[in-house]
């Protein structure tokens, strides 16, 4: 099988990044064959004043990643595509260009940021469901959900606002144990969110056995 695998690094290296590196290689240790699609944030660095004043528009829509994404699935020929991070720099522009493709997409849920700004459904020390169900998150960038920004938290609540309004939503798959345990996307990312702050020992293993979950996402818009 061919897979083409998809990460935005972040600045400060982390456990999704270990685990796409590991994941890379372990796919083709059993005989799969693999193209990758990096983008780094370290870029940002590089960037002149306009592309810096761009990156909240490229945060909902990065054109860039868009069209270079497009002519790798059509050189590729990908039998699947497994992403594992996408913000900033990549965008939910990639899951577009798979649709008009018609090349299947698995995500690696490494957080909670397609749902939730803040990525954990946490807040105040408790479990937070205010955006929970909510196609316009505002709840979070009230509260300034993702780095105590109001400013930064309006740029990823206005990416899951005009994703959730095109009509090409997400079905979360929590996995058999938390449909077992009757567990909500807000209770099982809050819960690993909680673990961390106790234990600083649990960031390598944050969202076990969370981690790795599937996302499906609607080829054509809803209803």
């Amino acid at each position: 099988m061919h897979l083409l695998l998809v990460h935005n690094y972040y600045q400060q290296p982390g456990g999704a990044d270990d685990v796409f590196a590991r994941e890379q290689a372990l796919l083709e240790a059993h005989g799969h064959r693999t193209t990758a699609y990096i983008r780094r944030n370290d870029e940002i660095h590089q960037y002149s004043l306009l592309d810096k004043a761009s990156l909240a528009l490229r945060t909902t829509w990065a054109w860039d990643s868009h069209a270079e994404f497009k002519r790798l699935l059509g050189q590729a020929k990908p039998d699947l595509v497994h992403v594992h991070n996408t913000f900033p720099l990549i965008s939910p522009s990639l899951y577009y260009a798979c649709s008009e493709a018609d090349v299947p997409v698995v995500q690696s849920l490494h957080n909670a940021r397609l749902l939730c700004a803040g990525g954990n459904y946490y807040r105040d020390g408790r479990i937070c469901m205010d955006c929970l169900g909510k196609k316009v998150p505002w709840p979070g960038t009230v509260h300034g959900c993702y780095h105590n920004s109001r400013a930064q938290t309006a740029v990823v609540s206005a990416m899951l606002a005009v994703h959730n309004l095109s009509g090409r939503g997400v079905t979360v798959d929590l996995g058999p144990q938390a449909e077992q345990q009757g567990q909500s996307p807000a209770e099982v990312f809050s819960a690993a969110a909680h673990r961390e702050q106790v234990d600083e020992k649990l960031e390598k293993v944050r969202l076990a056995p969370y981690s790795y979950r599937w996302v499906r996402l609607r080829s054509s818009p809803g209803p």
